[in-house]
């Protein structure tokens, strides 16, 4: 590993280990000062905004890293991918609060929801991947770090006013302001004059990575995502516990392969170094999810019970079977990355809309069953068959 790499590895660990700290400080707070109905129903809008953000980010963040990482970036590029962001915003935006309404049938929702949705329109100014092309991966690191102290502060002072979801989805939003403002006060100097690709170039060279990145974000999250639509409100609270739990070891693998990504980008028309660069890499995750999945099982009720408190009793049964889930889909994450900055965009949508159904299928069936208890076994196998189909592709003659 060279020094740049380590330069950015390490600025995003650290970071990251801050941010997931401030991150989990803040869901500490909510756990214990908002109902469990409540804040199953906290979780629930974020992910339905995170979902819509997919949408809003409309696949461009991949297609710009590719363009600014190989020479062919400007300022006019990123203004374009700006535009049309926000248009699809609008979009996305009353997708969220659909969702939500059919999630809950509950009108009461649906400002919060609308106030917690309208940090997609700000998410629509984000130009991140200028700086990740440039691997000045330090400025995400302190756009990250500036979101979550924020979020964290204004949702600590509100708490103990004795505030609503409205009040939280206020300064969610206002959360979002800050992190792409970060962007902007240090990312400028990164811009420059050029010409452009124009706005239909761009939709048609993003929209596979759209749908592919739409879909596999939907099929990782299928199992919380139809956990509301098939209406399983009362486990809604421990299974969003045990994931935000395990967010932490994703965020921690995640900030690793984000700093390999630049360079998957520059060697994604080289087929032989890519299965080198990324056969060694993988071997970090592997003994990293080794750790990871021996402590939630040898340390798992323990665990929860001393962040989030005694009330999510089922919470414990599920999260052993949720980090092997989770293992599998670090696992998957090199070999993914390398797709989503390639050309080889049949593979990517083929892949991704075979475990979108076959995730769809299985969870709806345990579901539909009424055997919640199956739910991450079913989300474990989908996730091997995932895996299987990603390295499958680079590891083939």
């Amino acid at each position: 590993m060279d020094q740049k790499f380590i330069k950015n590895f390490t600025s995003l660990v650290f970071s990251n280990f801050f941010v997931q700290g401030l991150r989990f400080l803040t869901i500490i707070l909510l756990a214990r000062n908002l109902e469990q109905e409540i804040f199953g129903i906290y979780n629930y809008i974020l992910l339905l905004v995170g979902l819509s953000a997919i949408l809003v980010e409309f696949g461009l963040k991949n297609y710009g890293i590719r363009e600014f990482a190989q020479g062919r970036g400007s300022w006019n590029l990123a203004k374009n991918i700006i535009q049309i962001r926000l248009l699809v915003s609008a979009l996305s935006i009353f997708l969220t609060m659909a969702f939500c309404y059919q999630a809950f049938r509950r009108t009461d929702l649906l400002l919060p929801t609308f106030v917690f949705s309208l940090s997609l329109f700000v998410d629509g100014f984000l130009v991140d991947f200028v700086s990740i092309a440039e691997e000045r991966l330090h400025l995400q690191a302190v756009a990250q770090t500036a979101q979550a102290l924020i979020y964290l502060v204004t949702v600590f002072l509100i708490i103990k006013a004795g505030s609503h979801l409205l009040a939280i989805a206020s300064v969610f939003t206002l959360s979002h302001i800050v992190w792409v403002a970060v962007y902007y006060l240090k990312s400028k100097t990164l811009f420059t004059e050029g010409v452009s690709a124009s706005k239909k170039a761009i939709i048609k060279s993003s929209i596979p990575f759209l749908i592919s990145i739409f879909v596999a974000t939907v099929f990782v999250q299928l199992d919380i995502f139809l956990l509301g639509q098939f209406h399983y409100d009362f486990l809604l609270g421990d299974y969003s516990a045990c994931l935000k739990l395990l967010a932490i070891p994703l965020g921690i693998v995640g900030s690793f392969v984000s700093s390999v990504q630049p360079r998957l980008a520059r060697i994604s028309h080289d087929r032989t170094e890519l299965l080198k660069t990324l056969k060694h890499y993988v071997k970090f995750i592997l003994v990293f999810i080794v750790l990871m999945v021996a402590a939630c099982w040898t340390l798992g009720p323990w665990i929860i019970h001393l962040f989030f408190g005694t009330k999510f009793q089922v919470a414990p049964f599920y999260f052993g079977p949720l980090s092997l889930v989770t293992a599998m889909f670090m696992i998957t994450l090199l070999p993914s990355y390398a797709l989503y900055v390639s050309t080889d965009t049949k593979t990517l949508l083929r892949i991704s809309f075979i475990n979108f159904i076959l995730g769809a299928v299985v969870v709806s069936a345990v579901l539909f069953i009424k055997k919640p208890e199956w739910l991450p076994w079913g989300m474990l196998f989908v996730q091997s068959i995932n895996a299987t189909q990603v390295w499958r592709h680079y590891l083939k003659k």
